[in-house]
């Protein structure tokens, strides 16, 4: 990122954290902010014109509510809540202070710069890119349509039938890349594409399996599929790709049963990052303890799958 890009990201963090203090520290409202937090990770442009709009008191439908959530939110007893007095203001000048730095958007940078890239080398290929977010989405549409790429969105903001129709055109070549939320990480078959971004990336590493398993199938003819991850430095999702991803070798190998292995952790460790009242150290110390009792987990279920055959089959037949 920029400095003006950490300068912003720092900014709604500690707006938001202020907030949650202020309003007594309940942990519904520390689910609700989280959302601000994630949304700033995923695309500032978009936070931006989220927060352009509360400033200019236009009610967003749906808010942040991202498309599916990866983690349990069903532990969190959610609530909405109204930030207090002050609140336009300190907005106005966050968003004035990036606007006056001139708009930067590194992230969107590097995802041109990747996408010309494959122009040159793998011209014409379909491109699926995947993000957390709609208002993400909306703005990649925008964005990616002026430097000339085709795209169409597949969100829960459209209909079944809708969504089937933009899927066809992209399978058909209308659209060179197709915009999703994650409605397309399950029960969609695109092994007619082999490159795939994750703009954002859930938290939980089921869901990023289930992306990657949208391409990652029978059918595929390419020799090997390319996995764009794109997080800013800096970030708490990107403390959570480059330490607790790596340890459990997500992006490299099968791992086995994901469910098992990571359990309630997950939810867990989203509580604990997302406390104020952490220091920097104590968040990097609790992602470290996380790594570390996954790939535990992991190495136990590799042991186990690799012994269970031993135990199968080795009962003698019975005369009856």
């Amino acid at each position: 990122m920029t400095e003006a890009e950490r300068g912003f990201y720092r900014a709604v963090v500690d707006f938001v954290r202020a907030r949650y203090r202020s309003e007594g520290k309940d942990v519904a409202l520390l689910f609700g902010l989280m959302m601000p937090q994630r949304q700033l990770a995923s695309c500032i442009p978009a936070m931006v014109q989220y927060y352009e709009s509360e400033v200019g008191g236009v009610d967003e439908v749906g808010g942040l509510d991202a498309e599916e959530s990866d983690i349990e939110s069903e532990e969190w007893d959610l609530m909405a809540g109204r930030d207090t007095v002050g609140r336009a203001q300190q907005l106005r000048e966050i968003i004035g202070k990036w606007y006056r730095e001139g708009q930067p958007d590194s992230k969107f940078d590097a995802l041109r710069q990747s996408l010309e890239h494959l122009t040159s080398t793998q011209p014409g290929e379909p491109i699926i890119i995947f993000s957390y977010f709609k208002k993400t989405l909306e703005y990649l549409s925008r964005r990616l349509a002026v430097f000339g790429y085709s795209n169409t969105v597949i969100s829960g903001s459209f209909t079944p039938q809708e969504r089937d129709a933009r899927i066809s055109h992209f399978r058909e070549g209308k659209y060179q890349i197709l915009l999703s939320s994650e409605v397309g990480s399950e029960g969609l078959d695109f092994q007619f594409c082999h490159i795939l971004f994750n703009y954002d990336l859930p938290w939980n590493p089921m869901v990023v399996e289930q992306r990657i398993g949208r391409i990652d199938r029978f059918g595929q003819k390419a020799s090997r599929i390319l996995i764009f991850n794109l997080s800013a430095p800096g970030t708490i999702e990107d403390e959570i790709l480059n330490r607790l991803y790596s340890r459990i070798n997500l992006f490299e190998s099968y791992i086995g049963d994901l469910e098992a292995i990571l359990g309630s952790e997950i939810t867990n460790l989203t509580k604990d990052l997302f406390d104020p009242d952490l220091t920097e150290q104590e968040r990097s110390d609790r992602i470290d303890q996380a790594a570390l009792l996954l790939e535990k987990r992991k190495m136990q279920f590799e042991e186990w799958e690799r012994s269970s055959p031993q135990f199968i089959g080795k009962r003698p037949l019975q005369a009856v």
